[in-house]
């Protein structure tokens, strides 16, 4: 069989048996190497694969397709500089748990170590930041089935360890069969090729925890490898079996819960416990942390000086507790809390309504601040997004202040959200492709992001006129001249030199830039204006939404309103 030929049903072959196993969404940067994978994902009718031009773009617009799905994700990519492209967005997935399948096209062994051009050493290229790494063989007509069965185990790898898994393909030239004579692709009725158990929990390594204190605190983190979702209604719902409050990160999906129990959720813990008198009232007596810690400097600080004993759920192992606390690792998925505490003594009378009382006493604050803030705020942006987005929209928030506001002002409401952010490294890195990914999945999307992040990723936008895109976007960009969240620092300051290599401010059109797109663009004159526009969804791939604000007011009124005043 000639060179092409084999490349060709090697390619064909891979698409086929990720089909079997479940996988419906693929993302392909062009190139030359690799082609055999290229081709093959174009002409499947099964799996829907989207050309996207620059690598880390595609890696990030994989990770919103899987982060929406939470079925793994093939990004291909030719051989060289190409591969280190998508290094951002593989650090994110594995320290976010988000699946993903690395496949990179490669020179044959011949063409390794003599500069051969687009060649560079590939293998293991992603260290640790791989679940699993394997060399692939050159192509042969009798390899297909070791090569099918490999893919199938880093398949269940990604999805079951949560995170990326990288398998690098060596292509020989002809990498195809000449022009008229590709023969053309049969695609059976498909067989379920899978295998795997998720989140499975056997009875016998549950331990049952002597739990005897009457104050306990749940912390509803960030996620994290291995919760999956859901994992936030299930905490819930052992809080509301005990009694015991429940501290909820806004990506942990419990603010905009609609389980039975939401009483004992509490939104607005970092406005609390920045009054010492609420510290003390309510310190705990044990934590039960699931998941990564919230942003909440402040929350970090009162577990630090409360120093309580407890346990920190992570289903794979890993150490989510940066503060080295004295809490235990449980090494269980959410599921299983209920067995482990079901010997847990009664929470003590008043506990969890003390911490209610304090939330609802924040919200009615926050609520009469925002309601005569007439001036341009972008805490402001992040609460008005909470009243009025339309039931269902996915909201990606873009890290530094973005997702801070969102912690400080979202506050528990009725109406069905799903919330996500790049936390698992908490770059701004592939912020705008992200979103991309999400709309794809979700239909409709919005991104509250900073204008540095956004331009960042500023490539993402080329998505916009892609035919494969299906989705619906709507940026709301905060232009605030420049990185908000370095206000904060000591460094602040001291200028120079903190405008120039702190803040960094762009000076960027936005209006410009999006019609350049073919984007429309919007700058409303008012409150008003803004909710009348996000009120409704995008109606095109991508709608800009600009609101300017001085980000050195926004750190002044910010530190204000999370004060709350003297009674």
């Amino acid at each position: 069989m000639e060179t092409g030929e084999t490349n060709l049903r090697w390619g064909r072959a891979v698409v086929s048996k990720l089909a079997k196993l479940g996988v419906r969404d693929a993302v392909v940067a062009p190139g030359s190497r690799s082609t055999p994978l290229a081709f093959a994902f174009a002409e499947s009718r099964v799996i829907e694969a989207v050309p996207v031009l620059d690598e880390r773009s595609a890696g990030f617009f994989a990770l919103g397709l899987a982060r929406a799905t939470g079925v793994p994700v093939p990004v291909v990519c030719t051989s060289g500089s190409a591969v280190a492209n998508l290094f951002p967005a593989v650090v994110e997935a594995r320290m976010a748990g988000v699946p993903l399948i690395l496949m990179t096209a490669d020179r044959p062994p011949e063409l390794q170590g003599c500069h051969a051009g687009q060649t560079i050493p590939q293998k293991k290229i992603f260290g640790a930041y791989a679940r699993k790494f394997v060399q692939m063989e050159l192509p042969t007509a009798g390899g297909i089935g070791v090569m099918e069965k490999l893919l199938g185990e880093l398949f269940e790898s990604s999805l079951c360890s949560a995170g990326p898994v990288h398998l690098n393909f060596p292509f020989r030239e002809p990498l195809l069969p000449p022009p008229g004579k590709i023969p053309a692709v049969e695609e059976g009725k498909l067989k379920d090729d899978s295998y795997y158990v998720l989140a499975h929990q056997a009875n016998e390594k549950v331990p049952l925890l002597k739990c005897e204190y009457s104050r306990v605190l749940i912390i509803a983190g960030a996620g994290g490898p291995g919760l999956l979702p859901g994992w936030g209604d299930i905490v819930l719902s052992l809080a509301l079996s005990h009694g015991w409050p429940v501290l909820a990160d806004p990506l942990s999906g419990l603010r905009n819960s609609l389980e039975a129990g939401r009483d004992l959720l509490v939104a607005h813990y970092d406005t609390i416990l920045r009054d010492n008198t609420a510290a003390k009232v309510l310190r705990p007596e044990a934590v039960l942390q699931v998941g990564t810690l919230p942003t909440s400097k402040v929350l970090r600080r009162r577990l630090e000086e409360w120093d309580a004993p407890g346990w920190v759920v992570s289903p794979l192992g890993e150490n989510f507790d940066p503060l080295h606390s004295s809490r235990k690792i449980l090494e269980i998925f959410p599921a299983a809390q209920k067995t482990c505490f079901s010997k847990a003594a009664k929470s003590a009378a008043g506990y969890a309504h003390a911490w209610g009382r304090a939330n609802m006493a924040v919200e009615d604050h926050l609520e009469k601040s925002f309601e005569t803030c007439g001036e341009w705020f972008e805490g402001k942006v992040a609460w008005l997004l909470n009243r009025h987005l339309p039931q269902d929209t996915a909201v990606h928030i873009a890290s530094s202040m973005p997702i801070r506001d969102v912690e400080s002002f979202w506050k528990k409401n009725l109406l069905r959200r799903e919330l996500t952010a790049n936390r698992g490294a908490n770059g701004i890195d592939g912020t705008l492709s992200t979103a991309m990914g999400i709309a794809q999945v979700r239909g409709n999307a919005v991104l509250l992001t900073g204008d540095l992040a956004f331009l960042h990723d500023r490539n993402g936008l080329l998505l916009a006129g892609n035919p494969r895109f299906h989705g619906r976007l709507t940026v709301v960009l905060i232009n605030n001249h420049g990185g908000g969240i370095f206000e904060n620092l000591p460094i602040a300051g001291t200028n120079p030199p903190f405008e120039e290599f702190f803040a960094t401010p762009q000076h960027i059109d936005f209006q410009r830039l999006s019609e350049a797109h073919g984007i429309p663009h919007h700058r409303p004159d008012s409150w008003d204006a803004f909710v009348e526009l996000i009120s409704r969804g995008a109606e095109t791939p991508i709608r800009v939404i600009e609101i300017e604000t001085d980000r050195k007011e926004d750190t002044a009124f910010r530190h204000k309103i999370l004060k709350l005043p003297k009674t």
